[in-house]
């Protein structure tokens, strides 16, 4: 099926996104790589449909001009998941706005294939761990096996078991998905018996996570946790998943029906009036490019070099000084692919560590907001808070209780994303956008840690309160409000 110049165009105007796509598969989805080769095959299956012409739908054009906008505020704020869930979308927006509703109807079941490989599922898991124990709960009742259920945890007489994010089933149910997607679209022929083949694979990938779970329940209480397979269960985990990968071929080989037919779309007029040439053809096309090209355009005009804050926005009065101590806390923090400068203050009460992961220029790899990133491990995290806003300066920071060395401490943490401040990860993205139109492409996070006494917190949020204020501590009656 030949290309036309407009389709490549806008193939290649998304290209941000597909080059993101394999990096993201091989570090943790790599039956990404199988969807993308699925969709490629059923776009040469599916070629005269693609090349359908039928009446326009109007509202497409509209939909494809938001969706390319959207698409580039996710590229410049650093939102993954929006722009690589948005590629796709455009491209059958585009289609159907230039094409109409015969070719939109054969491009939506690729798309929709496609989106097994977008990581967007990673939602699912919390859902995933309450069905998980829910089944054990059930299973182990009826085996008369003493077991306590709470939240994700099962609890044995001899130990506890937790339905961790990684015990959740989500590999299982998107590579079990994702072979019988591919079995349906290449064996079956017609959307009934695709659609009984898909949902027999989900079936058998959520009952394979629940067999595994219950498996190690079983061998925990049977050697009182003293079992090998309560470290390292990951080989014990996919050889049920082999197993259950070959009932699904033996049911699934059943339910084909190879004398059943039905055409998966109209029939395609495969040519008229609405060619290549129609106006609609080049304003939709110019609609699909309105992000791209914005990008393009933001990209050529030079950054603006930052005005850099020597002590990050503190008020550092004649009360403090400054000391070479810079050991004042902790478990560690980490911002990955930042530079780290780190000062310490005292006024004689309390010494203050500050520490600002700074980034000159974020990449999808080295970013400011990132669920890799953390001001200290959960492991060490006693509890966090939203604090503010501080007396008049409105400045909001986020507080986070930690445990180190049997010691607590506290640290204050906040972003500076160009000229913007938040402690909020969600205003944050936001500010990235707004700092691109600025061309600002400096960010950092500014860390502020002190220890307590014991367990004791009062002068150290009364120190930090005065580093960041250049204010005492008011009155309780007058005190900021804190908000969990």
């Amino acid at each position: 099926m030949p290309i036309s110049p407009a389709t490549a165009l806008v193939i290649l105007a998304l290209a941000p996104s597909w080059l993101r796509f394999p990096s993201v598969w091989a570090a943790s989805r790599e039956h990404g790589f199988a969807v993308a080769g699925l969709c490629l095959w059923l776009v040469w299956q599916r070629r005269d449909a693609l090349r359908a012409r039928s009446a326009p739908v109007p509202v497409a054009m509209a939909a494809v001009a938001v969706a390319s906008i959207v698409w580039w505020v996710a590229i410049e704020a650093g939102i993954e998941v929006g722009h690589l869930l948005l590629s796709p979308l455009i491209l059958l927006l585009w289609l159907t706005a230039t094409a109409g509703a015969a070719a939109a109807w054969a491009a939506a079941p690729i798309v929709l294939t496609f989106m097994l490989a977008i990581p967007v599922w990673e939602s699912l898991v919390p859902l995933l761990q309450s069905m998980t124990v829910a089944a054990n709960q059930a299973v182990l009742g009826v085996l008369g096996i003493d077991a306590q259920i709470k939240e994700t945890y099962i609890i044995l007489k001899s130990g506890v078991l937790e339905v961790a994010d990684s015990c959740s089933g989500l590999n299982f149910l998107l590579v079990g998905t994702t072979v019988a997607t591919a079995y349906a679209w290449i064996f079956a022929s017609s959307h009934r018996n695709r659609f009984r083949i898909l949902i027999t694979g989900i079936v058998l990938a959520l009952l394979a996570n629940w067999v595994r779970v219950l498996g190690l329940v079983l061998v925990a209480d049977a050697t009182n946790m003293k079992s090998p397979l309560m470290t390292d269960h990951e080989v014990f985990g996919w050889s049920i998943f082999v197993v259950a990968l070959a009932v699904f071929f033996v049911v699934a080989r059943r339910l084909e029906d190879s004398a059943e037919t039905a055409p998966d779309v109209p029939p395609a007029r495969l040519s008229d009036s609405e060619g290549t040439s129609h106006p609609r053809y080049a304003a939709a096309t110019a609609l699909a490019l309105l992000g791209p090209v914005s990008l393009a355009i933001l990209a050529a005009i030079p950054a603006v070099r930052p005005t850099t804050l020597p002590n990050a926005g503190l008020v550092l009065g004649p009360q403090w000084r400054e000391v070479r101590d810079t050991t004042a806390r902790r478990a560690p923090a980490q911002f990955r692919g930042a530079t780290l400068a780190s000062r310490a203050f005292s006024n004689g009460v309390t010494t203050v560590r500050l520490d600002r992961y700074q980034y000159a220029s974020e990449t999808p790899d080295a970013e400011l907001i990132s669920s890799e990133n953390h001001v200290a491990p959960d492991s060490a995290i006693l509890g966090t808070r939203q604090v503010g806003p501080l007396d008049q300066s409105f400045r909001l920071v986020r507080e986070t209780a930690v445990r180190d060395a049997g010691n607590v401490v506290l640290i204050w943490s906040w972003y500076r994303i160009g000229d913007h401040e938040t402690s909020s990860s969600i205003r944050g993205k936001l500010f990235r956008f707004l700092a691109a139109l600025e061309r600002r492409t400096d960010a950092e996070a500014v860390l502020l840690s002190a220890p307590c006494n014991g367990t004791n917190c009062d002068a150290t949020y009364a120190s930090l309160y005065l580093l960041v204020t250049g204010r005492e501590l008011p009155r309780p009656s007058d005190q900021p409000s804190k908000t969990q």
